[in-house]
């Protein structure tokens, strides 16, 4: 970093509203810095501080876990520990205006880049003091910036006494577990799990598990009458070429498809035992297939899921170890009002 690159950068900002006001919102410090024009574009920038998620990070650092991280289970699950989870923020009320927000980017301040730097040092030249967050290093923060839509000429002129209003949504957290499940193929997969996090409870019900072979079901489509009609002879037979290229892998094997119900909130997410044990990087991993339950009922009386698991076994497999490796909470939000 140089003076020129810091330059550079400062140079690039084109205005800013400074808000200085910070919130906690479910442990975490959000302090709100204010809008920025760069480009002709506006954003929100937040600085968010998690206490619970720096501790983690600097036990990972300091070799707390020793865990090996060439292992699919260590690596999945610290994605999950060290997953931003971001605040959903849907509209800007301020003043006279109302903003959209068409999206958000967030990731660690470094003191250490130029962009980071620069940044400091315009939001202090035009007034900003860190109320509320000023004795925590700046390190610690995560940035979040909330895209505004459209294109703005000139800085909007805001009112310093206005309220303002960060009208919320819904996000999802990821929450890590370890949730072993034996699936036998000569018994009704009927199971039924409470899975305990931070004292919480949350009941899984698994209620049938399916084979799907997916080079089988892709050879139908190749000799249904529909893709006939849509396609040339030459042409299946380049796209058959093409798939026997890609997947021939496959052939013998077979992918599991697992029917579960849940509180509605909740979504869990299924991996093969042996995949996690292993630093074997999945070869399926360039395609997913969308399950759907087609609205049935469960055991439970609840919605049932259906969820394709994305690792291959093979054909003539009847006893299979999986687990559940996490689960998405579906957060609620309040409006921010400052």
């Amino acid at each position: 970093m140089n003076t020129r690159d810091i330059r550079e950068n400062i140079l690039k900002y084109e205005g800013i509203f400074i808000i200085d006001k910070t919130v906690e919102i479910r442990d975490v410090l959000h302090h709100i810095v204010g809008i920025i024009k760069q480009n002709n574009k506006l954003n929100l920038l937040i600085f968010e501080y998690d206490s619970e998620r720096q501790n983690l990070i600097s036990d990972y650092n300091h070799g707390v876990y020793h865990t090996d991280s060439r292992i699919n289970r260590e690596i999945i699950k610290n994605n999950v520990i060290f997953n931003y989870d971001i605040f959903c923020i849907s509209n800007i009320y301020c003043s006279d205006y109302e903003f959209k927000i068409k999206g958000s980017s967030c990731h660690p301040i470094d003191m250490k880049e130029a962009s980071s730097f620069a940044l400091i040092q315009y939001l202090m030249v035009n007034g900003w003091t860190a109320n509320g967050v000023s004795d925590i290093s700046l390190d610690k923060f995560d940035f979040i910036s909330y895209k505004i839509d459209g294109d703005y000429d000139i800085m909007p002129t805001f009112d310093r006494n206005s309220e303002i209003i960060l009208k919320t949504k819904a996000n999802n957290k990821q929450i890590a577990v370890e949730q072993p499940i034996l699936i036998n193929f000569d018994e009704e997969n009927h199971q039924k799990f409470i899975i305990n996090t931070d004292g919480n409870e949350h009941i899984l019900q698994i209620n049938n598990v399916e084979t799907y072979d997916f080079f089988e079901k892709q050879q139908e489509i190749f000799s249904s009458d529909e893709y006939r009609k849509r396609f040339t002879e030459e042409e299946i037979l380049q796209t058959k070429k093409d798939f026997h290229k890609q997947f021939k892998h496959l052939q013998g094997q077979t992918f599991l498809v697992v029917e579960y119900e849940c509180h509605e909130d909740k979504s869990f997410e299924f991996h093969l035992k042996d995949f996690l044990d292993s630093d074997k990087k999945n070869q399926n991993s360039g395609f997913g297939i969308i399950m759907k339950a087609e609205g049935k009922t469960g055991i439970l009386g609840k919605k049932v899921r259906t969820t394709f698991i994305n690792e291959a076994i093979l054909k003539n497999s009847r006893i299979i170890k999986i687990e559940v490796v996490s689960f998405n909470q579906k957060i609620e939000n309040k409006d921010i009002i400052i």
